[in-house]
């Protein structure tokens, strides 16, 4: 009669404890007169291999990036450690057993604690991004303070803020668009000013000769024009 164990698979009877020679399957009836010891020849399974199922929370189908060398299967008998993978505009929150993503996140998969096909469900959570607008010598009212706005990765971005002032220039632009929606890193926006011009006349106050009008641009020097007035 054949036995079993654990882990393994049964070969055959030998007469020696290396089980070497040709096995012993049975003897014809009255062989043998006395008693024969026998050793059984066995063979270590390959430890059962399960595969890993990643999925996101929900039950849909994964859509973040796996990290490098990351586990496809599970062997029993040994631990399996998980990999965190990454997502545009997303942190990772860990894997879960339950498409709910409730309970503890898991880290390492147990040597004993797995017989089959494994499902891991990835939790994500949005990344809070924030808007930065500088007024770059400019004001709004009496804070020369930057604003900033926050919102999650891809909603909706409203809340532009109303443009500032400065003295002596005209608001012309902030240095980069602004996009309609909150993307995957944080923005800095910085006004661009534009300087006023204006024009300096000359009055000789009934003296001769005339003098032409000189543009100025604000906040940048110029020598005025030499006089050329003539009075008598």
């Amino acid at each position: 009669q054949n036995l079993t164990k654990d882990g393994c698979t049964f070969g055959r009877w030998y007469y020696n404890s290396e089980c070497t020679g040709e096995a012993v399957t049975g003897w014809a009836a009255g062989a043998k007169a006395a008693d024969v010891e026998l050793w059984a020849k066995w063979t270590e399974n390959a430890p059962d291999e399960w595969t890993i199922i990643y999925k996101d929370q929900g039950n849909a189908d994964f859509s973040g990036v796996h990290g490098s060398g990351y586990p496809q299967t599970h062997t029993a008998g040994t631990q399996t450690v998980l990999v965190s993978p990454t997502k545009t505009g997303c942190t990772f929150d860990g894997w879960y057993a339950d498409a709910g993503c409730t309970g503890s996140a898991i880290a390492t998969l147990g040597a004993d604690e797995y017989h089959d096909t494994i499902t891991l469900y990835a939790k994500w959570d949005l990344k809070t991004i924030t808007y930065t607008f500088d007024p770059n010598g400019g004001s709004w009212g009496s804070s020369t303070e930057s604003k900033t706005v926050s919102g999650k990765f891809g909603t909706d971005f409203t809340d532009v803020p109303a443009n500032p002032t400065r003295e002596g220039y005209t608001f012309s632009r902030w240095n980069k668009t602004i996009p309609p929606v909150f993307v995957s890193n944080n923005l800095t926006f910085t006004a661009v000013w534009t300087p006023i011009t204006y024009t300096v006349k000359f009055n000789g106050v009934s003296a001769s000769n005339a003098m032409p009008d000189m543009t100025m641009t604000y906040d940048v020097p110029k020598t005025l024009t030499a006089n050329k007035f003539i009075k008598t």
